[in-house]
């Protein structure tokens, strides 16, 4: 009988999953009620406080559950969203986002999880507190404040902005930290951000003054200020950005890792920005202000003042190393390093695209005959793993005579395990070349 059920979530889930329902409901403690349009008529007679707090229903009166990834999220739960600011006092437009339910069940109030969350999740709840609109959202550390409350909705996800917050999918599980919390602001009047950028000493946090550094964005008119999350940024949108801060083009981005104790005081700002070939100024190139980041994501510019520092080649020296980080490039074989010469920036470089001749332009650079082998490996970890990835995609091309006729990036998709070890020598004749691995403990 439906009244003697141990498990009466589980056995209704099972039930409609083989109805091909996915909404089904809970009343007087066990008793299963589903159909094909339970969807839109479970709200036929409004909400009720009549169940009990054990996700059971109650006399007369329906918990409803969506089915989704296998699990059961409550859905006929309202509930109403009001914000903290970083001493734990309500705030008026923007804070720490505070979700309690309204069932009049007890259910505690608490933070949001940031899994699934967009601007139009952000909107929803912002009109749900009777703003017009949302003027972005983040993820920031207030662990006093936060620790005090549980996470109470997870995988908030708004088909519309046009919608309550009860036609949206949440679950009232979760299986986030509270790092992942949502912050949110909102008004009634939200004309598009503007931005406007500069670039700092990672350091020190003082201006670069050689138009080479960490890039930090501020929202024009609020006190937001911080990093810029490297996802899908481009070589078009470090240009746009540099011209926007008065040079003339970039000349690569680049990550510098690990990452400084001035970063990590700093918000991720700004991610997931994608510039078009109709972008002409950062306006019109969309982004994100909710991010998946960490610091060593953030992105640092090179930008130049004139044309022809724009159009010049940058000038490298290499060097191989070993185990030790101690120069071994007169015993012809370690690990590859390059430097940038214009600005003695040092690092790996990564084995995408990477050739003979690539292997062999390099080696002549430091004055070898020649290469015999390259390869790539994590063989000297604790070593590698503290240095930056400066180049990648170097393409030499059958033509190439020095390093300044091959192409390569800055930007890069690579791990430490893609780094390149070179063999290079000067008696070449007869060696054909060679293509292997080494045991991390033999090289």
């Amino acid at each position: 009988q439906w009244y003697q059920r141990r498990v009466p979530i589980t056995a209704g889930r099972k039930a409609a999953i083989a109805s091909g329902f996915s909404i089904f409901a809970i009343q007087a403690g066990g008793y299963c009620m589903s159909s094909e349009v339970a969807g839109t008529t479970y709200k036929t007679y409004g909400s009720s406080d009549a169940c009990e707090g054990n996700g059971l229903g109650g006399r007369l009166a329906n918990r409803v559950y969506r089915i989704r990834d296998d699990l059961c999220s409550v859905v006929s739960k309202e509930y109403k969203f009001y914000f903290i600011d970083e001493k734990g006092a309500r705030a008026q437009k923007s804070g720490l986002l505070i979700a309690e339910g309204t069932s009049g069940s007890g259910d505690l109030p608490g933070t949001v999880c940031d899994d699934m969350f967009n601007d139009t999740a952000a909107t929803v709840i912002c009109k749900e507190m009777d703003f017009s609109c949302s003027t972005g959202w983040t993820r920031k550390s207030w662990d006093e404040i936060q620790k005090q409350y549980p996470i109470v909705l997870d995988d908030v996800e708004c088909g519309s902005d046009n919608i309550s917050f009860s036609q949206c999918n949440f679950k009232t599980t979760s299986n986030c930290g509270h790092n992942e919390d949502i912050f949110l602001g909102c008004d009634n009047e939200c004309l598009p951000a503007t931005y406007t950028f500069e670039l700092v000493d990672a350091e020190t946090g003082q201006r670069a003054p050689n138009g080479k550094g960490l890039l930090i964005a501020k929202k024009n008119g609020t006190d937001t200020r911080g990093t810029v999350c490297d996802d899908e940024f481009t070589d078009l949108a470090a240009t746009i950005i540099c011209k926007e801060m008065g040079f003339v083009c970039a000349k690569g981005h680049y990550l510098q890792r690990p990452s400084t104790e001035l970063q990590s005081g700093l918000d991720i700002v700004l991610d997931n920005i994608k510039c078009s070939n109709t972008s002409e100024t950062f306006a019109d190139c969309p982004y994100v202000t909710g991010h998946n980041c960490v610091h060593s994501e953030d992105v640092f510019l090179t930008c130049k003042h004139t044309e022809e520092e724009c159009e010049a080649k940058e000038t490298y020296s290499f060097y191989l190393v070993d185990r030790q980080l101690q120069d071994s490039t007169a015993s012809g074989s370690g690990l590859l390093m390059a430097n940038r010469t214009e600005e003695g920036k040092t690092g790996t470089v990564c084995d995408d695209r990477f050739n003979e001749t690539s292997a062999t332009i390099i080696c002549k650079e430091m004055g070898f005959a020649c290469a015999t082998a390259f390869f790539n490996a994590a063989s000297y970890k604790g070593v590698q793993e503290n240095e930056t990835i400066v180049l990648d995609n170097v393409e030499c091309g059958p033509r190439a005579r020095k390093f300044t006729d091959c192409t390569y990036q800055f930007h890069h998709d690579c791990t430490h395990n893609e780094d390149v070890f070179l063999v290079c020598q000067n008696e070449c004749r007869g060696k054909p070349f060679a293509f292997y691995l080494v045991d991390a403990l033999e090289f």
